[in-house]
């Protein structure tokens, strides 16, 4: 039997209200076993908008501009707190599985993921990345409500 090692927490990150709650859970985390903490933004290669706008490749600029500010604020929280922290924005066609293929690629000990509200289409159109990364990591999933 292997021995858990949560010491390696990665956070699914989105900007969300669910994913600053899932950040917040593991600023706690690392506190308590010495942790450090991965946060991880997919960024669409191919959103629905480039279907529709012509401006595709700046709205993209801007959403990676975004989220490089809020991943600053959440390093900040870490680097008080003398939490290890790190991160890393992934282009994906599909973002459960970039989370499954990263967490794997690092020996993530342990994701932990904010929920937010869900969408209309989850449970109808496709399962929610709860569901999906539930069925698929090698590692604890831990999901804050």
């Amino acid at each position: 039997m292997n021995k858990l090692d949560f010491t390696n927490i990665l956070v699914p990150f989105n900007r969300s209200e669910g994913g600053k709650k899932g950040f917040h859970a593991a600023l706690e985390w690392a506190k308590k076993c010495n942790g450090k903490i991965t946060v991880i933004t997919c960024i669409e290669n191919q959103p629905l908008s480039f279907f529709f706008r012509k401006s595709h490749k700046k709205s993209q600029d801007e959403q990676v501009q975004l989220i490089k500010k809020e991943i600053l604020k959440l390093k900040k929280q870490a680097d008080t707190q003398n939490i290890p922290f790190n991160f890393v924005i992934k282009k994906s066609s599909f973002h459960p599985d970039t989370i499954v293929e990263y967490s794997n690629q690092k020996s993530i000990g342990l994701i932990i993921l904010g929920l937010s509200k869900l969408i209309g289409t989850e449970g109808k159109y496709h399962t929610s990345t709860r569901d999906y990364l539930e069925d698929r990591v090698t590692c604890p999933l831990l999901t804050i409500p």
